[in-house]
């Protein structure tokens, strides 16, 4: 065990400590085993060493969700005009992108945030650089494993098709401590079966899985009556907007299809529309 104090420890559950410290054991020295005032754990602990840090001492950071594997693109995808055209000059530039170059992000990305304080991760990835780039920074957390419609028209399982990617990660590239959960992207770009399908495994398997939902307005037109951008996107990929268009706003349409049906429930992310 080892002994580390601070001016100020933050322990987040409790209010900050002045003049604190923190006792950490276990194997390679990663759990806490106490927190608190200087003083109290000196005379506690006498034995042990102790480091003297500088600034203040608080748990890692936790990024709760990222796209690692898009890290080539930081700043380069105009925004502005909705997330449909937003989407569409992503797609553009990943059909000319090298898989290489997007995995040496990825993991540039991943170490640089471990060096400014981030522990562990809710990672979002289509392929499986992100994933890959988590075991190489040495990081934690979960690798949710992101799918999208056109995957299941193509293999006829969207699921059994990611397992399979996964699979084909050599197993030393695979990393440790992280989770894999499988996402849908959208409910605009997933179709209701699909997305039944990844809620109900993550209930079974009691973990929450996450989804990007009620980003923008096209997508509650889209839900509620299949119009607005996306439904030419959707057509434009051969699906018919009245498949996506439940008639409900999104979080009703992700009750319906069991998302909140059993604990934990999934990550929503952005909910800027949420009502």
């Amino acid at each position: 065990m080892r002994l580390i104090s601070a001016r100020w420890v933050i322990p987040i559950s409790v209010p900050p400590i002045r003049e604190g410290a923190v006792v950490l054991g276990g194997p390679d020295e990663r759990t806490v085993v106490a927190v608190g005032p200087r003083a109290d754990l000196l005379r506690e602990h006498g034995g042990l060493a102790e480091t003297r840090a500088d600034g203040a001492l608080c748990p890692g950071l936790v990024n709760a969700h990222a796209h690692l594997e898009l890290s080539t693109f930081a700043g380069k995808v105009p925004g502005g005009d909705g997330v449909a055209n937003w989407t569409r000059r992503l797609s553009a530039m990943l059909a000319g992108q090298d898989s290489a170059a997007m995995a040496t992000a990825a993991v540039q990305a991943a170490t640089d945030a471990k060096a400014y304080g981030t522990a562990a991760f809710g990672d979002v990835g289509n392929g499986c650089a992100g994933w890959r780039a988590l075991g190489r920074a040495g990081l934690g957390g979960v690798f949710f494993h992101e799918l999208v419609g056109s995957r299941e028209a193509r293999t006829g399982d969207a699921m059994a098709d990611a397992a399979a990617e996964r699979a084909r990660v050599p197993h030393a590239d695979r990393p440790t401590g992280v989770d894999v959960v499988a996402a849908p992207h959208a409910p605009y770009s997933v179709g209701a079966d699909l997305m039944r399908r990844i809620f109900a495994a993550a209930a079974n398997a009691g973990r929450a899985t996450t989804i990007h939902l009620a980003e923008d307005p096209d997508e509650l037109q889209l839900l509620r009556h299949g119009t607005g951008a996306w439904s030419d996107v959707l057509r434009a990929l051969g699906v018919e907007p009245a498949e996506r268009a439940p008639g409900l706003g999104p979080t009703e349409y992700l009750e319906r299809l069991g998302a909140f049906a059993m604990p934990p429930p999934p990550l929503l992310v952005h909910m800027v529309h949420a009502d």
